[in-house]
């Protein structure tokens, strides 16, 4: 009897939190507000041509109600853009309301010596649109 009614339980509290709506795709959250530009995009300093360029970064949201999902990656030259996607939640869900990091981690190539421009697109948590943006020397 008890594990019945433990069962019956669960089901009336977490019933109405099942949805059958989709999570949606999004840009991701790059910039939560609170840390300095070093710990949300990482770059190396310098790299050789054709040498693999590791990136750091992470996108942010809630730990229940976000979920990582594709990286959109373009170089062009010296010019890389990179563009994350998050997934979120239906409207409804119930949601922690804390603010969890998903670290991400690439690899991008650049064939020709110069200065390079790495830019990491995504939204801020207080600002709307935002692009994080750092430079490396790439040697011979």
């Amino acid at each position: 009897m008890l594990r019945s009614s433990l069962i019956l339980v669960a089901v009336v509290l977490l019933g109405p939190a099942c949805t059958t709506e989709p999570w949606t795709r999004s840009l991701g959250i790059i910039d939560p507000g609170v840390f300095p530009k070093s710990f949300l995009f990482v770059v190396p300093e310098t790299v050789a041509v054709g040498a693999p360029v590791p990136v750091r970064f992470a996108t942010w949201g809630s730990s229940t109600c976000t979920q990582p999902d594709r990286t959109v990656v373009e170089v062009v030259g010296l010019m890389a853009d990179i563009t994350p996607y998050d997934r979120y939640a239906p409207d409804g869900t119930p949601c922690l309301r804390d603010l969890t990091g998903f670290p991400r981690k690439l690899t991008l190539t650049f064939s020709q010596p110069g200065r390079a421009t790495v830019r990491l697109h995504g939204l801020s948590l207080t600002d709307g649109p935002a692009t994080l943006t750092d430079t490396l020397t790439v040697g011979l």
